[in-house]
């Protein structure tokens, strides 16, 4: 798989403000896109779950356009098909999606390939299968991923940071207020959800995120 970018971006990723799509926005998932970019995100993810393949297709591709005139990569959310066929840059898998050796066979080695893991077991795993990054959570409770249970906090972090030798993005429950612990616990990034999408200005939302993180860098 070639990706649009015509870049081979998969090592030289800055997963530092990952915005994930959100539906119960007030604002539709190509505002949130445009105004998160203007406020400096570095990678989206395009999230949809219950649309039907023709629909994904099509929003996939607009935001597709956003996301790549503004150098940045597109990662969709479980399906492989959609990401194939818009010529995304990547996929994200969770636990029931396509197991991550099987995507990579099916994508080859420019895609970007992120797992969902929640464990360093299954972050290992994860590594081993051919995954280039790891999404762990949920860090804290949250309400936009219901089945997510109860957050396991921001110290499991180090712990996976110290077993693997990818990138790891915190996700789930991250807002202002704690996303420095996050960062000072190992992570590479966070991904974001509502704390952005459902706020009055996604882009001053965003802008503020990435203030609080390069303060917590330092």
């Amino acid at each position: 798989m070639q990706t649009t970018l015509g870049l081979n971006i998969v090592n030289n990723i800055d997963y530092t403000l990952y915005l994930v799509t959100d539906y119960a926005s007030q604002h539709s998932v190509i505002t949130q896109t445009k105004s998160a970019l203007s406020g400096g995100a570095t990678l989206v993810q395009y999230r949809a779950k219950g649309l039907d393949s023709a629909k994904l297709y099509e929003e996939a591709g607009a935001i597709l356009e956003l996301v790549h005139a503004a150098k940045r990569p597109l990662i969709i959310n479980d399906r492989v098909d959609i990401a194939m066929a818009v010529n995304a840059d990547g996929v994200h898998l969770g636990p029931e999606d396509l197991p991550i050796s099987v995507a990579r066979r099916i994508m080859g080695p420019a895609a970007i390939i992120g797992a969902s893991v929640s464990t360093i077991e299954e972050a290992i795993e994860a590594e081993l299968e051919g995954a280039n990054y790891l999404g762990i959570g949920a860090i804290y409770d949250t309400s936009t991923k219901l089945d997510a249970g109860a957050g396991i906090g921001p110290e499991i972090l180090a712990d996976i940071k110290g077993a693997v030798n990818i990138p790891i993005v915190g996700i789930g429950g991250i807002n202002l207020s704690n996303v420095d612990e996050v960062i000072k616990n190992g992570a590479d990034g966070v991904a974001v959800v509502s704390a952005i999408t459902r706020a009055k200005n996604v882009t001053i939302a965003t802008k503020d995120f990435i203030t609080e993180i390069k303060r917590a860098r330092m």
